[in-house]
C-alpha cells in the first residue's frame, strides 16, 4: 500500500504508511496508568534517560494518573518501565503501546509546511 500526502496541490510525501510515520519523526506513544504519588512519578518518568517526553492525560483518583510516554527513538521501555515502577513500590494499571496514526502523520508534515 502507499500513501501519497498532498498539500496545497503539491505532493508533500508518499511511501507506505510504515515509511511516512519514519519520516515524519513519529513514534509509538505508551499510555501508562501508574497508582503511586503524582508528583514523584512524573519526576522519576522524566528522569529516566531513554523518555522523550511525559505528560499526564487523565486523574482516576489522588494516587492514580495516567501519562502519556513518548520514548527515545528506537528504545522499547517496557521492561526499564515496569522496573522503575516496581522499585518505587507503585503499581502499574494499564498499560497499552499507541501507533501514531496516518492522520497525525498528515498534520505533522502539512504544517511543517505551512509555518
Amino acid at each position: 500500500d502507499r500513501v501519497i500526502i498532498i498539500n496545497k496541490g503539491k505532493i508533500v510525501s508518499e511511501g507506505s504508511p510504515a515509511d511516512l510515520i519514519k519520516k515524519a519523526g513519529s513514534q509509538e506513544i505508551i499510555y501508562v496508568k501508574i497508582k503511586g504519588s503524582r508528583d514523584d512519578v512524573l519526576r522519576k518518568l522524566k528522569e529516566m534517560e531513554n523518555i522523550k517526553a511525559v505528560k499526564i492525560t487523565d486523574k482516576e483518583s489522588d494516587e492514580v494518573y495516567g501519562y502519556e510516554i513518548k520514548p527515545k527513538s528506537g528504545v522499547d521501555l517496557r521492561e526499564y518501565l515496569s522496573m522503575t515502577v516496581m522499585n518505587n513500590g507503585w503499581s502499574i494499571l494499564e498499560f497499552n503501546k499507541k501507533s501514531v496514526s496516518l492522520e497525525e502523520v498528515f498534520r505533522k508534515l502539512t504544517k511543517s509546511i505551512n509555518n
